[in-house]
């Protein structure tokens, strides 16, 4: 979760850390400004599962407006799932 400010919505972001700070690399970014579900944290809903050593399901509410959506970081590749709620 992210938040910059009184006229801006809390975010929801996703990244891929393997380790060492010099690679993290965000896979998704959202915000919840056309509605939908939000998590505890004030972003948009959305949850993660690793259906393999290198593969990363996420999903997330299909009211949340994508700022990014990265289909491989890391060598980890990431397949997304909208869920209506």
């Amino acid at each position: 979760m992210r938040e910059c400010g009184a006229t801006t919505d809390f975010t929801t972001q996703i990244s891929v850390d393997p380790g060492y700070w010099h690679t993290i690399g965000n896979v998704f970014v959202a915000d919840a400004y056309n509605g939908g579900k939000r998590g505890t944290w004030g972003g948009p809903w959305a949850d993660m599962a690793w259906i393999g050593p290198d593969h990363l399901m996420v999903t997330y509410d299909d009211k949340a407006r994508i700022f990014d959506q990265h289909k491989v970081v890391n060598g980890v590749r990431i397949t997304y799932r909208p869920a209506a709620h």
